[in-house]
């Protein structure tokens, strides 16, 4: 789905596809804003069933970017460190997924030993262990 919220030149957020005049006192609700505020509430939903707070997700964001790829002196090596992902087995839209479970269980001590996940549309598996 994607994001569910943009914001304007001016920095004005709002609820993508949905204009703030639409939702104004005594305006009516169109099917469309309806259907924008529901998608935009189960992702919340969502969200709120995961059980972290907003500053824990960003606890997992923040450990995530101290890992980066550094070089041998310890200094980041961003193009070394692309390079080296991209030459790996898993791609990014798999690896994701994976990555944020790690995360997640890190939180209640839990590790991750072994995990095999199969793509709907290649039906190719993947494997990724510790």
């Amino acid at each position: 789905m994607g994001k569910l919220t943009e914001c304007d030149d001016q920095g004005n957020w709002s609820l993508k596809g949905v204009k703030w005049k639409d939702l104004y006192v005594g305006m009516p609700i169109t099917r469309e804003v309806q259907e924008k505020l529901y998608g935009a509430l189960w992702k919340l939903m969502e969200y709120e069933q995961i059980g972290l707070d907003p500053e824990q997700v960003e606890q997992i964001l923040e450990e995530g970017r101290s890992r980066m790829y550094k070089n041998h002196e310890g200094y980041p090596a961003p193009t070394e460190g692309e390079a080296i992902r991209r030459a790996s087995r898993i791609p990014d839209y798999i690896w994701e997924p994976i990555r944020l479970a790690r995360q997640l269980l890190n939180l209640v001590k839990l590790d991750i030993v072994e995990i095999t996940v199969r793509d709907r549309k290649t039906k190719q598996k993947y494997t990724w262990e510790e």
